[in-house]
């Protein structure tokens, strides 16, 4: 039984630190693919998707616990993941969207916690290498999720929410439509097929469009700022 404490202290030991280390930013980057430009086809052809969507975020929410070295904010990250775990239970087993919103509102907070703590991670120290460069589209990708999540959110209270060539239902299922709205938004492509009917989500789109025109131009000159010095301690 020790032995058995012991291999499992180590698991999650080395799972933790594989999340601290650049390496981390890979394995969030495929997870991300999956859910931004796999997931919404799956969810097009495939019946009970919702389950599957489900456990993409639960898997985006237990990399921000692993990713986090401040030992009370994981803690907290910890108790809200076992809230949401509960609620999607509640939700998706029991037929009970009474906690829907909670929901939301949690899993929003975890997203914005897990693009801080990947940005923190990201300018953690002065190296700058391809893992870094991935790192930073993370965070691209992840405030398409937070707009997505947020899009959900507001379903709940504005009906509907988008308007154009596009059925929403309200439910789990409009997250394919969500996440190609929001990085449409965040791209600044805007097709038009889909806008926005409410002045907060317009303010959302107008968010999105300014993250996406600003973020990459302080990103970049932010990581060769970080490559230059590197190579100047080299010289020196």
């Amino acid at each position: 039984m020790l032995k058995k404490r012991k291999f499992q202290t180590k698991m999650i030991d080395k799972i933790r630190q594989h999340w601290l280390e650049d390496a981390s930013f890979f394995t969030l980057f495929l997870i991300l693919l999956f859910f931004i430009f796999i997931l919404p086809i799956v969810i097009e052809h495939v019946k009970g998707s919702s389950l599957i969507i489900n456990f993409g975020l639960i898997l985006l929410y237990l990399s921000g616990i692993f990713s986090c070295h401040l030992k009370p904010l994981r803690n907290t990250l910890t108790v809200v993941f076992v809230v949401i775990l509960c609620l999607k239970i509640n939700r998706l087993f029991l037929n009970d969207n009474t906690f829907f919103i909670t929901e939301l509102i949690l899993s929003i907070l975890n997203i914005i916690t897990l693009i801080y703590l990947n940005i923190k991670l990201l300018f953690r120290n002065s190296e700058y290498n391809l893992y870094r460069i991935i790192g930073a589209i993370n965070v691209y990708f992840l405030v398409a999720v937070y707009s997505t999540l947020f899009l959900t959110l507001l379903s709940q209270f504005i009906n509907p929410v988008l308007e154009g060539k596009v059925h929403l239902d309200s439910s789990d299922k409009d997250f394919g439509i969500y996440i190609y709205y929001s990085l449409v938004s965040i791209t600044t492509v805007g097709y038009g097929d889909i806008y926005a009917t409410n002045i907060i989500v317009k303010q959302l789109s107008i968010f999105l469009s300014t993250f996406g025109i600003l973020y990459p131009a302080i990103v970049i000159a932010q990581l060769i700022s970080k490559k230059e010095k590197n190579e100047t301690l080299k010289e020196s």
